[in-house]
């Protein structure tokens, strides 16, 4: 599982030098910003990202970066908030590779595989999405009844159950 983009190059660079989950010594590792470990923990926790023109989201959040989709399929929209409208595309995930599950990119709609194995959990609980999750059994193909989802109920006072 990884939090937001399934990239072999920075995964391989994690496993040699023994980053294998975000422990103190990841923590330590990722505090030297601009290094090669700093960018493969940042692509896969974060996501592949485009640097744009500084601007405020509807959230009042402040940023620079847009996500960039990198599964096979352009299937799924992402909540406008989180997405740059791009040509850019990584490569996708290997369609013979174990399943993937990631988050991070506030899908909207009905929650759906993004490629034979691939699977976002992230559909906009923030913004008004529902909260998702996938039950799997290794060794079976992913399907649509693998999905669970609630609706998340948003309070007046910006918070949420």
């Amino acid at each position: 599982m990884v939090h937001a983009w399934w990239h072999e190059t920075s995964l391989q660079h994690l496993k040699a030098m023994g980053i294998r989950c975000l422990d103190d010594a990841a923590m330590a590792a990722y505090e030297d910003s601009y290094s090669t470990t700093y960018f493969a923990m940042d692509r896969v926790i974060a996501g592949c990202e485009h640097t744009v023109r500084p601007y405020v989201s509807a959230s009042g959040f402040r940023t620079i970066r847009k996500r960039v989709r990198w599964w096979p399929n352009d299937v799924a929209l992402i909540h406008p908030w989180e997405f740059l409208p791009t040509q850019a595309r990584e490569h996708g995930y290997p369609h013979n590779a174990h399943p993937t599950f990631f988050g991070h990119y506030a899908l909207t709609s009905t929650p759906l595989r993004l490629g034979r194995n691939v699977v976002c959990l992230d559909y906009a609980a923030a913004y008004g999405g529902a909260l998702v999750a996938y039950t799997h059994s290794p060794g079976t193909p992913l399907a649509l009844k693998g999905f669970t989802s609630v609706d998340v109920i948003h309070h007046q006072d910006g918070g949420f159950d």
